[in-house]
């Protein structure tokens, strides 16, 4: 009979060795999401993998099992390398520099079910953004957001918006705005089309591309999403490709994943995340580097 003592040690030493054997194997599935859909969503949970790994690591630690910290150690490097900014980054977050001056933007869902208009409407007024992408914006919320009309006269659409639509406001003039028509099998509804305004910052004419490709909820949803994402590099480098550009939205896939990768890319575009990556499916947005 084993003393109680060395039983529970093993209990211990086996509760870890299957925790880290589950954050280890997630972490490197995840890294294969381009090829199934289960396998990509495991990819938005980078943050918690990474927090998992370096706890596990202490423990195992403090539990005298050097096998298994070293395991978890080596998960926690690999979630933490891709949780840091791509190389050749490095602008401040939502912020784009132009010769003259700084464009600051501010992306936005504010969901099509919330109703706390006050709040959104209190941080973009102290945001300083002079562009502002908002995503799920019903009639209501089109409602509510004329209350910033003061320091945001320009709105695309000019009309406001559908349920779930996207809108632009901008301190700056409009003078062109079109909705992109994305391929068939790029889309799940007709809310999900990006649209690309041009904005004058002087004599300076920048576009501006919003996003919200679908939520990948599903199988269908998921192809959907990867085929909107691959279809924008390109447009947006064909429309725009000689001129500054920012391409901001809620991507619905985070900043580390394969498709923004590939989309920043085809479309020539730097991440202007800024420092470590946020826990969020929307990167603040995407701007030419050195570009402008």
């Amino acid at each position: 009979i084993l003393p109680a003592k060395s039983v529970g040690r093993r209990v211990i030493a086996m509760g870890l060795a299957l925790l880290v054997g589950l954050v280890a194997a997630a972490t490197l599935l995840s890294c294969f999401g381009r090829f199934a859909w289960p396998l990509d969503l495991l990819s938005f949970t980078r943050q918690h993998l990474f927090l998992a790994s370096i706890l596990l690591s202490v423990a195992a630690i403090v539990a005298r099992c050097r096998r298994w910290a070293i395991v978890a150690a080596a998960a926690a490097v690999a979630n933490g390398l891709m949780l840091l900014p791509t190389i050749g980054g490095g602008m401040a977050p939502a912020v784009a520099a132009m010769p003259s001056q700084a464009l600051r933007v501010v992306t936005l869902n504010v969901l099509v079910d919330n109703h706390h208009s006050r709040h959104v409407v209190s941080f973009l007024r102290a945001s300083g953004a002079d562009v502002i992408a908002m995503q799920e914006v019903s009639s209501w919320w089109a409602d509510k957001l004329t209350l910033l009309s003061d320091i945001y006269p320009y709105v695309a659409p000019a009309q406001g918006a559908g349920d779930s639509a996207i809108v632009v406001l901008s301190r700056f003039p409009i003078v062109a705005m079109e909705r992109l028509r994305p391929p068939p099998d790029s889309v799940v509804g007709d809310l999900d089309w990006p649209i690309r305004v041009l904005i004058a910052v002087g004599d300076l004419k920048v576009a501006i591309y919003a996003v919200h490709p679908p939520t990948p909820r599903s199988l269908q949803q998921w192809a959907a999403r990867n085929n909107q994402i691959e279809w924008l590099g390109p447009v947006s480098r064909q429309l725009d490709g000689d001129r500054p550009r920012v391409m901001l939205g809620d991507f619905n896939t985070p900043p580390w994943s394969y498709l923004f990768t590939d989309l920043t890319a085809a479309a020539r575009l730097h991440d202007a995340g800024g420092a470590f990556r946020q826990p969020t499916r929307q990167p603040m947005l995407a701007a030419p580097y050195l570009a402008w």
